[in-house]
């Protein structure tokens, strides 16, 4: 058998397709599709994203996708030759998710890793702060302001003088305190954040006062307390009476009440009803709210009984001027059982703080005895309240921050203030009338004392918080925080 040859004859044409092919070939030898491109990562600015990625093998160019939710799906958004995008005209805010796909002759890769950022407006410096107002109180100025957009805090500047102090504030309310009384003070405020600080608000100005009301009451007030919706009793040592000073006449209008033979001490509990010691009786009145304070309950206690005090569990205290202790009526045998604690010489006044602990104003010590909770009452501390000579301590009180406050009756006529900050070591001395005697406390941290010497009491204002009485009722706001004789809580 012959076999057969064939020929094949290849023209320049189809060799050059050929040496072409092999060339291509050099750079994907495989003819397959790049990658997936890795290491994506997505870095957010002021309404873009700025895309960054490892190259791949093969790869001649890239496509970028995007989607506002993980794992898409996914939108073309952009080509590029290199490993790196900048997507712009987004929305500050939202969140953005990117993946990329490496492509070639031979087609597109899969996804890379998904990347996902959220665009930011550029962060500068806070715009000064706007409305600065200064409010003087007694020896401080309360600072409000309208708060500037991307402050992380405040500076507050102060003077009284050319040359201003800084203090720092987080938010647009600040109290500037230790200031003196009658001299003016110049504030102004900027704004901050990681980029700066703004220029200066408005300037505002105030001037620290000591306010004191005056009101009349009855012959010879002694004791005060203040009930629920603001009204002040007071007890009239001279007329066997209690008077009302009621809140919504602003204390101009008063009622009158009889109790026992020279009432003092005097006190309110949270059911509303008064309750009054009687000095020259040795006992207790019980003026119930329940029958519009006109029928009155009456409990024996110790040796001249002065002030009076009711504890949270309804226990009523009271100290025993001849006997230099102090009694407590106990609510759970309905006032007729009673225990009796040691204190100093003389006790007069008497105060209960939030922890418990009974306080006691010593006449003729000018100390004031703190009998402690934790010990059962059997221990107590000592503090001096003054440095005046025979000015004897009367009334106690204490305040939400946990001052005590005492009047200093005899010869000085002042109030002194013993602060919690210094635990009880310097005090602050406040003006009042004459022979100042009984003295408690409002919501709103004004300070009522009744001046034994006249027929009047007066309200030094707690301005930084403002002159009048924030009121609420036992009886329908069961949050409502107890202040009564004494100052308690």
């Amino acid at each position: 058998m012959r076999t057969k040859t064939i020929y094949t004859f290849l023209t320049m044409g189809m060799l050059a397709m050929i040496a072409m092919a092999g060339c291509a070939g050099s750079s994907n030898s495989s003819g397959s599709r790049p990658s997936a491109p890795a290491g994506l990562t997505a870095t957010p600015a002021d309404s873009q994203v700025t895309l960054q990625w490892s190259a791949s093998k093969g790869a001649t160019s890239y496509n970028v996708y995007d989607a506002t939710t993980t794992g898409g799906p996914y939108n073309k958004i952009s080509s590029t030759i290199t490993t790196n995008d900048v997507v712009t005209g987004l929305a500050n805010g939202q969140q953005y998710y990117f993946v990329v796909t490496a492509v070639n002759s031979a087609g597109e890769s899969g996804y890379s890793n998904e990347a996902s950022a959220t665009p930011q407006p550029a962060i500068t410096k806070p715009n000064a702060p706007a409305n600065l107002t200064a409010v003087a109180g007694n020896m401080q100025v309360a600072l409000t302001w309208s708060a500037s957009v991307g402050a992380t805090g405040y500076h507050v500047y102060i003077t009284s003088t050319s040359t201003f102090t800084q203090e720092t504030a987080a938010g647009p309310i600040s109290t500037a305190t230790g200031l003196a009384n009658g001299i003016a003070y110049y504030f102004t405020v900027t704004a901050f954040n990681s980029v700066g600080e703004s220029g200066p608000s408005n300037l505002a100005s105030a001037t620290p006062t000591l306010v004191i009301n005056t009101f009349t009451v009855g012959t010879n007030p002694g004791g005060i307390a203040i009930d629920a919706s603001g009204n002040v009793w007071v007890s009239n040592y001279g007329g066997d009476t209690v008077s009302e000073l009621t809140y919504a006449s602003s204390y101009a209008a008063s009622n009158t009440y009889a109790v026992g033979s020279e009432p003092w001490g005097i006190a309110i509990d949270k059911a509303g009803n008064i309750w009054v010691t009687n000095y020259s009786g040795d006992t207790v009145s019980e003026l119930t709210y329940a029958s519009s304070y006109a029928a009155s309950n009456t409990y024996a206690v110790g040796s001249e009984p002065y002030d009076i005090a009711i504890d949270e569990e309804g226990n009523v205290w009271v100290p025993n001027f001849s006997g230099d202790t102090v009694s407590e009526l106990t609510y759970a045998s309905s006032y007729a059982a009673s225990n009796t604690y040691a204190v100093g010489s003389g006790p007069y006044s008497i105060a209960i703080d939030k922890s418990g602990n009974i306080w006691v104003g010593n006449f003729d010590g000018e100390t004031v005895s703190e009998l402690t909770y934790a010990s059962d009452y059997t221990f107590a501390n000592t503090y001096p309240v003054n440095s005046y000579l025979n000015s004897y301590s009367y009334g106690t009180a204490i305040d939400a921050s946990g001052n005590v406050w005492v009047a200093n009756t005899y010869y000085a006529n002042t109030v002194s203030e013993l602060t919690s900050a210094s635990d009880y070591a310097s005090s602050i001395t406040y003006p009042v009338g004459t022979e100042p005697s009984g003295i408690a406390i409002d919501k709103a941290g004004n300070v009522w004392v009744t001046n034994d010497g006249g027929t009047t009491v007066n309200e030094i204002v707690n301005t930084a918080l403002g002159p009048q009485y924030f009121p609420c009722s036992y009886f329908t706001d069961t949050t409502c925080p107890q202040f009564q004789g004494g100052g308690n809580y």
